[in-house]
C-alpha cells in the first residue's frame, strides 16, 4: 500500500468525521433545544387556547345565568301570590269556611291536617265536605282557585243522586295549602 494513495482518503475520512461530530454538537447545543422549546411553546399555546375557549364559554354561561336570574326576580316581584304565615291557619279555614256558605253550600264537615314542612314554606291539607246544587259546587270550586292562588285542590269528589233531582249534591274536597314560614326574628 502507497501511503501518498491513502493519506487523502483518511483525511477526507477524518474530516468527515469531524463535520459529523461537529453536526452532532450543534445539533445537541442549538437546534435541538431550539425544536424542543418550539414544540413545549406550541403545546402550551394549544392548551391556552382551550383554557381562553373555556372561560369563553363559562363567560357565555355566566351571562344566560344572570339574564335567567333577573327575569326570575321581576316574575317574583310582579307574582301576585304572598303566602300567608302559617300562624293564620284558623283564619285560613275560616274564610275557606265564609267562601263556601257563600256560595250557597252546606258545610259537613271542614279538617285541617297536620303542616308538612318543606325547604321554603309549609304544606297544609285542608278537608272539606259541603253538601249543596251543582252549579254552587262548580262556583266554589272555581272562587278556590281566583280567591286562595296559594291552595290546590288536591282532590275533588261530586256525588249526586240523578234519581232524586231535590236531594243535595255532596262533593269532598282535599286542598293543599302552601303557607309561608315563620320569619325569623334578625339577630
Amino acid at each position: 500500500m502507497n501511503l501518498r494513495r491513502c493519506r487523502p482518503r483518511y483525511v477526507d475520512a477524518i474530516g468527515a468525521a469531524v463535520l459529523i461530530a461537529l453536526g452532532a454538537v450543534a445539533y445537541c447545543a442549538g437546534f435541538r433545544p431550539v425544536v424542543l422549546r418550539q414544540a413545549k411553546l406550541l403545546a402550551q399555546r394549544g392548551t391556552l387556547e382551550a383554557w381562553r375557549r373555556d372561560v369563553e364559554g363559562l363567560a357565555r354561561t355566566t351571562a344566560a345565568l344572570q339574564d335567567r336570574s333577573a327575569v326570575l326576580r321581576r316574575v317574583l316581584e310582579e307574582n301576585p301570590i304572598r303566602l300567608e304565615p302559617i300562624h293564620q291557619a284558623n283564619r285560613r279555614i275560616a274564610r275557606i269556611a265564609n267562601l263556601a256558605g257563600g256560595e250557597g253550600l252546606k258545610i259537613n264537615e271542614i279538617k285541617p291536617g297536620g303542616p308538612a314542612e318543606k325547604e321554603r314554606f309549609f304544606t297544609v291539607p285542608i278537608h272539606l265536605e259541603v253538601s249543596g246544587s251543582y252549579p254552587a259546587c262548580v262556583r266554589l270550586v272555581r272562587r278556590l282557585r281566583v280567591d286562595f292562588p296559594d291552595t290546590a285542590v288536591v282532590r275533588l269528589e261530586l256525588v249526586g243522586a240523578p234519581a232524586r233531582p231535590t236531594e243535595p249534591a255532596r262533593m269532598r274536597l282535599d286542598l293543599l295549602w302552601h303557607a309561608a314560614k315563620p320569619e325569623l326574628p334578625p339577630r
